[in-house]
């Protein structure tokens, strides 16, 4: 687990673009359950059981599902996400700053995606993951910082499953 900020840059025919930023908590667990809680600016909720993802829009009262695999969700992420990743065969890796106790890795798919690159932030003392930034194929960019991590929190299957409040419209992919 996480707190995190997510700050998204899109980039504009004339230049950078507007700035956008979030802030929440992160809970990640093998194989494929995650619960992402934005509080700032607005709520909103990413969770994920392994099976289905929900994304709820609170403001909007609405929540979309789809199913997590073929079609929906698919590439290396989610390969990941699941466990069964492995960098050396789905990216080309490079570092391209290391130094005040921080190396940044490059990670260049090596089949087409729907984005140009990822990028990772590792901290020297631990190994851990700290920032996450992925740029798509028109220049636009999402940066993802950590603090607080925690690790090896084991917890229970109930976080990862969403519960639909009373009234929320229901837009379902999955059919």
């Amino acid at each position: 687990s996480a707190r995190f900020e997510q700050e998204t840059q899109s980039v504009v025919l004339a230049g950078s673009g507007d700035r956008e930023t979030s802030r929440g908590k992160v809970l990640l667990a093998k194989p494929g359950r995650m619960r992402w809680a934005y509080d700032e600016p607005d709520p909103s909720l990413v969770i994920s059981d392994g099976e289905t993802m929900w994304i709820h829009d609170v403001g909007a009262s609405q929540v979309t599902r789809m199913p997590m695999g073929e079609g929906y969700l698919a590439g290396a992420g989610l390969d990941f996400l699941f466990g069964e990743g492995r960098i050396e065969q789905s990216f080309r890796a490079y570092t391209s700053a290391c130094g005040t106790g921080e190396t940044r890795v490059e990670l260049l798919p090596r089949e087409d995606a729907t984005y140009e690159r990822l990028s990772l932030t590792i901290r020297s003392e631990d190994g851990l993951v700290t920032e996450t930034s992925i740029t798509d194929l028109f220049g636009n960019r999402t940066t993802i910082r950590f603090s607080d991590i925690q690790l090896n929190q084991a917890p229970a299957g109930a976080v990862f499953r969403f519960e639909k409040p009373q009234g929320v419209e229901v837009i379902d992919l999955s059919t």
